[in-house]
C-alpha cells in the first residue's frame, strides 16, 4: 500500500498489529516527503525491526516510539538519528533506558548508543524522555550530551525516578543549554534545595518560559525549609521569561504563598501559575489574593484541592475579578 503513496506525510501505526517489518522498512524510502512517524506500543525486535527504511526517511520530522522497548535495540535505532539530521520531534517515552534490564549488558549500553545520534544533532527541538527510569547514571550521561543539542527548546523528563544527585547533574548543565525554553520535572524527587538551584540556573539561562515541578516532593513548610522557600521567591522574580510554572502536588504550606504573593508583582511574564493540592490555607489563599490583584498580566491561577474556607475564596475572586474582565483563568 506505501508504494503507491509517495506523497504521504504522516504514518501512524501506533498500538497496531505489525508483523511484517521488512515490507515496511522496505516501503518506507519509497514515501520521500514521510514527515511524521508513530511506531508507539509496536514490539520491535533486533531481527525484525523497521530502522534500515527509517534512517532512509531523510525528510522526517517527527518520530515517536513511547513504549517500544526501544533499550532492546538500541543498537540498530542509533543509526536513525545519526542519519535523520531533519528530526525535530523524538518521543521516547515508556521505555527502560535506565539500564534495570537484567537482560542487557553491560548496563547503560542501549542509553549509550542513542546518546552518540543525540549528540550534536543539527534540528532536534523536542525531546521526550518521560518515564524512561533514567534514575542518576543515565542521567549523568544524558546532562554530558544536552549542551552539543543546540536547537533543543523542550525537554521532558517527568516520571523518571531523578534523586538530588540526577538532578544535581541536570541542573550543572542547563546553563549551557541556551535554547531549553520548557523543561518538564513531574513527579521525581527532587529535594527543596535543589528547586533552588534550579531556578538559578534558568535565570542564568534567561529564555526558559516553562517550568513544571508539581509532585516533585518539594516541601517548604517545615521549619528547615522555610529559609529555601524565600530563596526560591527571589530567585523567581529574576526569571526573566518564564510564562508558566507549575507546582502543584507539592507541600508548599502557607509560608511559602505568602513569600509568592509578595514576589509576584516583580515576575511581569508569568501568566500561568499551578498551586493546586499545595497545603495553602486561608492564610496564604488571602496572600495571594493581595498578589494578584497586582498581577493583570496573569492569564492563570490554580488553587484547586488546598484547604481553604470560602470567605477566603470569594476574597481571591474579589482581587481576580479587580484587575481581569472574566474569572475563567482562576479555579478554585
Amino acid at each position: 500500500m506505501l508504494r503507491r503513496c509517495p506523497a504521504l506525510e504522516t504514518l501512524d501505526v501506533a498500538r497496531t498489529r505489525v508483523d511484517r517489518w521488512g515490507e515496511l522498512s522496505d516501503a518506507l524510502p519509497l514515501c520521500p516527503r514521510l514527515l511524521r512517524l508513530n511506531l508507539s506500543g509496536q514490539r520491535i525486535y533486533v531481527r525484525n525491526n523497521p530502522f534500515d527504511g527509517v534512517m532512509r526517511c531523510h525528510a522526517l520530522t517527527e518520530l515517536r516510539l513511547a513504549d517500544c522497548e526501544i533499550e532492546l535495540v538500541a543498537a540498530q535505532f542509533a543509526p536513525v538519528l545519526t542519519l535523520c539530521r531533519a528530526l525535530r520531534l523524538l518521543d521516547l517515552r515508556h521505555n527502560d533506558l535506565g539500564g534495570m534490564d537484567i537482560t542487557v549488558q553491560p548496563p547503560l549500553r542501549h542509553m549509550s548508543y542513542i546518546l552518540v545520534g543525540l549528540r550534536h544533532h543539527p534540528s532536534l527541538e523536542h525531546l521526550d524522555l518521560s518515564e524512561c527510569r533514567l534514575r542518576n547514571e543515565a542521567m549523568r550521561l544524558l546532562a554530558g550530551a544536552l549542551p552539543t543539542m543546540l536547537r533543543l527548546e523542550h525537554l521532558d523528563l517527568s516520571h523518571d525516578g531523578l534523586n538530588d544527585l540526577a538532578m544535581a547533574a541536570l541542573v550543572a548543565v542547563l546553563p549551557r543549554c541556551p535554547a531549553l525554553r520548557r523543561l518538564r520535572l513531574r513527579e521525581n524527587q527532587a529535594l527543596s534545595h535543589l528547586t533552588l538551584y534550579v531556578l538559578a540556573a534558568f535565570n542564568a539561562m534567561r529564555g526558559l518560559a516553562s517550568l513544571d515541578l508539581s509532585r516533585c516532593w518539594i516541601a517548604f513548610e517545615d521549619v528547615r525549609a522555610v529559609r529555601n522557600g524565600e530563596i526560591f521567591t527571589a530567585e523567581l522574580a529574576r526569571c526573566p521569561r518564564l510564562r508558566a510554572l507549575n507546582l502543584s502536588e507539592n507541600n508548599l504550606g502557607d509560608t511559602f504563598a505568602r513569600g509568592l504573593a509578595r514576589a509576584l508583582p516583580e515576575c511581569a511574564s508569568l501568566e500561568v501559575l499551578e498551586l493546586a493540592d499545595a497545603q495553602i490555607s486561608d492564610a496564604g489563599v488571602r496572600a495571594l489574593a493581595a498578589g494578584v490583584r497586582l498581577c493583570p498580566w496573569l492569564e492563570r491561577l490554580n488553587v484547586r484541592g488546598n484547604a481553604f474556607s470560602e470567605e477566603a475564596r470569594a476574597e481571591l475572586q474579589r482581587a481576580w475579578s479587580a484587575t481581569h474582565a472574566t474569572t475563567t483563568g482562576l479555579e478554585t
